[in-house]
């Protein structure tokens, strides 16, 4: 995951994280543009100050509306996932660690946590990263984790492909 974060990384330096650049990038790479595009969003989640929101909307002008809709949902939703078990990982080593800090994990039941992130993902957030994080120190399953932020992405992701397919262009 390091190397393929690097070598997105190297495409696109930060400092030329536009929204043009990275819609230029994507139309040159051609056929590879939906893998580079998912890569593109996996990292964007993954390291927090690449912003995803235009990604999300360049989708909708490179691949049309429901593949760009497609395209980016099931992205977000592996980005969150391998941050979820980054976090999952780690947080086995922190509570072995650190015992008395297990009631964290206990905070909220399964159920209201699935919730909870339903709910964390319905508005855009600058912090999508950081609940992704946190979620993978509770105890809610992988499954719930993923479905739950799928679902909770849709309204805002789907405005965004929306934007994207309807505007000529907006940078």
């Amino acid at each position: 995951l390091a190397v393929v974060a690097a070598a997105v990384l190297c495409l696109l330096p930060l400092t030329d994280f536009q929204p043009a650049s990275v819609e230029s990038l994507l139309r040159r790479s051609g056929g590879t543009a939906p893998i580079l595009f998912a890569l593109l969003m996996i990292v964007g989640i993954l390291v927090s100050p690449i912003p995803t929101s235009p990604l999300t909307i360049v989708s909708s002008k490179l691949f049309g509306l429901w593949s760009g809709l497609a395209l980016t949902l099931v992205s977000a939703t592996a980005g969150a996932t391998i941050a979820f078990l980054i976090a999952r990982k780690l947080g086995e080593r922190f509570f072995t660690r650190f015992p008395q800090y297990q009631r964290f994990r206990h905070l909220l039941p399964r159920d209201a946590t699935a919730f909870a992130i339903f709910l964390l993902r319905l508005p855009p957030s600058p912090r999508f990263d950081l609940v992704s994080y946190l979620a993978g120190l509770t105890e809610i399953s992988i499954g719930q984790f993923a479905v739950a932020t799928f679902l909770g992405m849709v309204p805002v992701t789907a405005t965004l492909c929306v934007i994207g397919s309807v505007t000529p262009t907006v940078w």
